[in-house]
């Protein structure tokens, strides 16, 4: 081992020579559990161009520009526009039944669409659309805001510190979700990790 880097993992830094780029390109497809390495390398071509806002892309880290492109490709590719993306909300008048859901869960599941799934759900009084129903097996950590009984309790509210900017006269986010967002600090290899950070006191 010689410089943090494992000895027979090192992406070799070769040079086409027709071309004279780089050969370090896009990750295609990737599964973590079975390196548990990291991948270093920098894509001499990449641009925030047309995905990007020219403001946010003077200003961020690169990491950051890589994360929000890959996402915004990624949308781009399932053809989920800003149309679709608010028809993934929650319709006025409409239910999200928990048998339906867990029937989506696990015909997921069977086609292989995921390997392991975090499933935040945001609502109040909702630990009840699991409870019971979520069969053990399909590598599910669901994790909600409250339980069946409670409901959440609001953050960056108005008048409080921080608060929202003064056009906002609602709550812009809840305790539970927050600090778990916000904890930037956490290392979460794996589920009992994710447990104990989101149990955290």
């Amino acid at each position: 081992m010689e410089s943090g880097i494992v000895d027979g993992h090192v992406v070799d830094p070769s040079v086409d020579s027709k071309s004279t780029e780089s050969n370090i390109s896009d990750i295609e497809g990737f599964h973590c559990s079975s390196f548990p390495i990291r991948i270093a390398g920098e894509i001499k071509s990449f641009s925030t161009e047309g995905w990007v806002a020219p403001k946010i892309s003077r200003r961020a880290e690169k990491f950051m520009l890589y994360i929000l492109n890959a996402g915004k490709k990624a949308l781009d590719d399932g053809g989920i526009s800003e149309e679709v993306m608010n028809e993934l909300g929650m319709p006025s008048y409409s239910y999200l039944y928990a048998n339906d859901l867990v029937n989506v869960l696990k015909e997921k599941h069977s086609l292989g669409a995921y390997k392991s799934l975090v499933f935040y759900l945001e609502a109040c009084e909702y630990k009840s659309i699991f409870d019971g129903i979520l069969p053990k097996g399909l590598n599910i950590y669901a994790t909600t805001a409250s339980n069946a009984e409670e409901s959440i309790w609001g953050t960056y509210c108005p008048r409080e510190f921080p608060s929202p900017s003064s056009e906002y006269v609602a709550c812009l986010g809840d305790s539970y979700s927050v600090a778990w967002m916000e904890d930037r600090f956490a290392i979460v290899p794996s589920i009992s990790e994710l447990k104990r950070v989101t149990l955290r006191p």
